[in-house]
């Protein structure tokens, strides 16, 4: 498991043991990415690739008082995968699943709720990484 923590002038932070709060200085196969001057959001997003068929299920969890967080890494090697959030936080949580010009899937979970939703690329070449957005959220989940 790769932990990452980039610190900016706002703040983003999870607890692998208590993803609810924040308690340590930490991401968990997120990251949060300086904004674009181009875009109000991150437009950095990750290069490296995690290959869900061959690396096997991806672990992630993180809080963020407003920046978008991204996985760190892009996914690939199947068809059809399977995303469970958890928003361990009281307000709403936007997730999606995407590549630079297509959104794959896109939920809007309510505070403590939590959803599997499902991304159908059709080529497991195809790349997609997953974002999380919203104002003072935290979340917790995985992908397969």
């Amino acid at each position: 498991m790769s932990i990452l923590f980039m610190l900016s002038g706002t703040s983003a932070y999870a607890d692998d043991a208590n993803p609810s709060g924040p308690k340590n200085n930490k991401l968990i196969n997120v990251s949060q990415m300086e904004p674009s001057p181009l875009s109000l959001k991150s437009a950095s997003r990750p290069s490296q690739v995690w290959n869900i068929a061959t690396q096997g299920k991806y672990d992630f969890a993180g809080w963020s008082y407003g920046d978008t967080l991204y996985t760190n890494y892009k996914f690939k090697g199947k068809q059809s995968y399977a995303i469970y959030v958890r928003n361990t936080g009281s307000k709403k949580l936007t997730v999606k699943a995407k590549t630079f010009w297509h959104t794959f899937a896109k939920v809007e979970l309510s505070g403590g709720s939590s959803q599997t939703f499902y991304v159908y690329t059709g080529d497991v070449g195809k790349e997609f990484y997953i974002t999380f957005d919203g104002n003072d959220f935290s979340f917790s989940g995985n992908i397969h």
